[in-house]
């Protein structure tokens, strides 16, 4: 029987019995190849249940009732029929979304369209700014080199935005740097920074005074107006020091010094109470004014070698006791009877061991 070229529908002939048959079959066909599309275009095994009409681009090792028809198209007319492509058809594959063409070998996807492999880009303009992307894939990643950017380039109010960009300035750009630290120019230029705008926060590790600071440390950062104005020499070294005042001297704690202006305890005042507290630390040279009979507490953070004075005061009534506790220890194991007399003071002084306190009362100053 004669068929026609591309598609293979089945003509009529002179005189044919049962014509409806073969005009049923070829409206068949063509149905099923200008349907809505292929189901998929991977099948190579035939589906249990079909639908009717339903067509495929058959895979590249069909089994079953496909064997032998790789790559042929099968639609199900209550068995499966066949159609042979020609180059230049297409189908739509649902399973994909893509529009596939025969090249006359394969299904292939037509270039342009479609997600699929991306081969190679390339990007220039006229600011300079160019890319590429050399080994296929489907979701490239371009890289851009940017040239050097110029007025003519780029506005003075325009800007350079994007996502994902990456590569290597290869012009002279300028670098303006704003707020507590200052500076500008290309390459390598000289910052300033603020004053006043470095906290201890900022600062990570220790700092080398002995070769790294000169001037004079500020009060408010933990020095003092007449402090040190430079310092030399490496850690193991012998230090110099740059006094203000070049007629001072500086007191070590290994030598002997002789002092030439009076040196001190600032007095402080101890808390009244029926206990009397008494922190060494802070109130070695101390005054309490007794407000009735007390009791005074024993000491505490004493250095053992250091001095203690305390300046005992009656108050207006007078006739106050004071009792000491257990680290207070008197000659001959005798604490001393205080002065009664309203406003009498009296003056106890002590040296500690750094466990007792040792100590003398002088009575009665008026």
């Amino acid at each position: 029987m004669t068929t026609t070229s591309h598609l293979g529908v089945t003509l009529l002939e002179q005189a044919q019995a049962q014509k409806e048959v073969t005009v049923n079959e070829a409206l068949t066909r063509i149905d099923a190849i200008l349907n809505t599309g292929a189901v998929s275009q991977a099948v190579s095994t035939p589906p249990g249940s079909p639908a009717a009409g339903a067509i495929y681009i058959i895979g590249a090792l069909p089994t079953g009732s496909w064997s032998g028809k790789a790559r042929q198209l099968a639609y199900f007319d209550q068995i499966w029929r066949f159609v042979v492509p020609n180059e230049g058809m297409s189908m739509w594959v649902n399973d994909e979304d893509l529009l596939y063409s025969y090249d006359g070998t394969d299904w292939v996807v037509p270039s342009g369209s479609g997600t699929g492999t991306v081969t190679s880009v390339s990007v220039t303009t006229a600011n300079g700014v160019s890319g590429s992307v050399a080994t296929a894939t489907t979701t490239p990643a371009i890289t851009l080199t940017l040239g050097a950017i110029t007025p003519s380039s780029v506005t003075a109010s325009g800007a350079i935005t994007g996502s994902n960009l990456s590569g290597t300035n290869t012009g002279d750009q300028t670098i303006t740097l704003t707020g507590n630290v200052t500076g500008s120019g290309t390459g390598s230029f000289a910052t300033t920074i603020a004053n006043n705008s470095v906290t201890n926060a900022m600062l990570a590790g220790s700092i080398d005074l002995t070769t790294k600071v000169t001037g004079i440390l500020p009060a408010a950062n933990g020095g003092t107006a007449n402090g040190f104005t430079a310092f030399s020499g490496p850690a193991t070294s012998t230090k110099t020091f740059t006094l203000p005042n070049a007629s001072d001297s500086i007191a070590c704690l290994g030598q002997a010094n002789a002092f030439t202006k009076q040196q001190y305890f600032a007095q402080t005042t101890l808390t009244d109470a029926s206990s009397i507290s008494w922190d060494a630390s802070t109130n070695q040279a101390a005054t309490v004014t007794l407000g009735g009979n007390r009791t005074l507490s024993n000491p505490t953070n004493l250095q053992a070698g250091a001095s203690y004075t305390l300046i005992v005061k009656q108050d207006g009534t007078g006739s106050r006791t004071l009792a000491y506790d257990s680290a207070y220890k008197w000659p001959s194991g005798t604490a001393p009877v205080l002065t009664t007399t309203a406003n009498a003071t009296d003056i106890l002084t002590f040296i500690t061991d750094g466990t007792n306190m040792y100590g003398v009362a002088q009575k009665g100053f008026a």
